[in-house]
């Protein structure tokens, strides 16, 4: 392309484009060849906004990256990978492409479970089995598997799958390393993420989301506990109220507005707290065949609703004061 209307006509459009995937090399190239092409840094703002935007969809790259190199083109008139000699900073890369699609694949298998319990798979793959396919990822963070998720060939794996055009080699050939007793063990519970399909329930009821609200301290002493579940597509709300979150008070509670729900519980989302995310709500929400999910990492909107619906509904009625606990059933009636 060699004009700002072919580039508006082809982000604009509503044909299909077919474009073969860049590696990271060609993907720097072609991000130079385009702002010279182009003479980007004569352009005016919108011109300059279309390039980006142009950029960041045909070179798999970010667009704070591609801000980033624009910069650097209009210093030194050149664009290279910081990740070669070429810029000063040579840092081996510690996990290859391989290593990424093997991720993506077992990822696949295993519907993608939390990022721990992910790292355990790795590591059995290779320690416990003895496929030297993993030896890099054996070692692997879970933290780092979440960074993993987020390159290009990792959702370029992703994007195939759905289109159907890819035909996985690993999913036939990868060793069941994990039973119910392993994951009952030693490892969390709980899938990492939004809650599956929550974000987007398509007009469906069931998808809950749960949240709990302290009724504050009083002389160090803790005051009753208030739970909070609301349906995400209908905002069908019940609250409860319990003496503490221990399993004696809260599981009996939960499983009296799972049952109060007047349709069929499809998935619970919590935040991270143990009071949710346990054996016991998991055993529950199995015989429901509902899924259990719950917050990820510096991701504060994934339970923005409960959050929100604490603020304006529960604090409404109870306020922030302290009520003791001896007053739990009683305001558990109110709240029902």
């Amino acid at each position: 392309m060699t004009t700002l209307n072919q580039v508006r006509f082809c982000l604009e459009g509503n044909e299909p484009v077919d474009y073969h995937p860049l590696d990271r090399e060609d993907a720097y190239e072609f991000v130079r060849a385009t702002l010279d092409i182009f003479g980007y840094q004569r352009l005016r703002r919108a011109g300059k906004g279309t390039i980006c935007r142009y950029l960041a969809k045909f070179s798999g790259l970010s667009l704070p990256r591609i801000e980033r190199l624009i910069r650097r083109h209009r210093d030194t008139g050149s664009v290279v990978d910081p990740r070669t000699g070429n810029s000063g900073r040579d840092f081996p890369r510690v996990y290859q492409p391989a290593d990424i699609l093997l991720l993506a694949e077992i990822d696949e298998a295993y519907r993608q479970m939390s990022g721990p319990v992910t790292a355990e798979v790795l590591r059995r793959q290779y320690r416990l089995f003895g496929d030297g396919r993993f030896a890099r990822l054996a070692s692997i963070s879970p933290s780092h598997i979440y960074n993993l998720s987020k390159t290009r060939g990792y959702r370029m794996w992703w994007r195939k799958r759905k289109l159907g055009i890819f035909t996985s080699a690993l999913l036939g050939s990868i060793t069941a390393v994990l039973t119910v007793d392993d994951v009952r063990q030693d490892l969390p519970l709980g899938g990492r993420g939004r809650l599956a399909q929550g974000d987007r329930p398509d007009g469906q009821p069931g998808f809950l989301r749960i949240g709990t609200v302290r009724q504050g301290d009083r002389n160090g002493v803790k005051g009753i506990y208030l739970i909070n579940l609301i349906d995400q597509t209908t905002q069908f709300e019940l609250v409860a109220a319990v003496e503490a979150i221990s399993e004696r008070f809260l599981l009996s509670v939960l499983t009296s507005l799972l049952e109060q729900m007047p349709f069929r519980i499809r998935g619970l989302h919590a935040d991270n707290g143990s009071e949710y995310v346990n054996h016991q709500v998991a055993d529950l929400l199995a015989k429901l065949h509902a899924e259990s999910t719950k917050s990820r990492p510096r991701r504060s909107n994934d339970n923005a609703l409960v959050e929100g619906k604490n603020a304006h509904v529960v604090r409404k009625y109870f306020g922030h004061d302290h009520i003791p606990r001896h007053f739990a059933t009683r305001i558990d009636a109110f709240a029902r």
